[in-house]
């Protein structure tokens, strides 16, 4: 259905499922999916572009924010709240 631009309403509305809980699992399975085809040249691939774009990527999310100390900060921040699965 998502491959034929089906809104998550009318593929919630299908199915009798809220549309956000039908998002949050094909959402799911889609990073399950990701994960199965790392090699390690992916992932270190991954690591460069990281490494090479970090400074600019959280410059953007500190502007967004109105964050005004160093980004590094906010980096740590994200990465603590991933071990907790960034849930709200």
């Amino acid at each position: 259905m998502r491959a034929a631009k089906v809104s998550w309403r009318e593929i919630g509305e299908a199915l009798g499922k809220r549309p956000a809980t039908c998002q949050m699992q094909f959402t799911r399975l889609q990073q399950k999916a990701a994960f199965h085809g790392w090699t390690p040249e992916t992932e270190m691939s991954l690591k460069e572009a990281y490494e090479k774009r970090k400074g600019e990527m959280w410059r953007l999310v500190a502007a967004e924010m109105g964050f005004d100390g160093h980004w590094k900060v906010l980096e740590s921040k994200v990465l603590e709240l991933g071990k907790k699965g960034m849930r709200n």
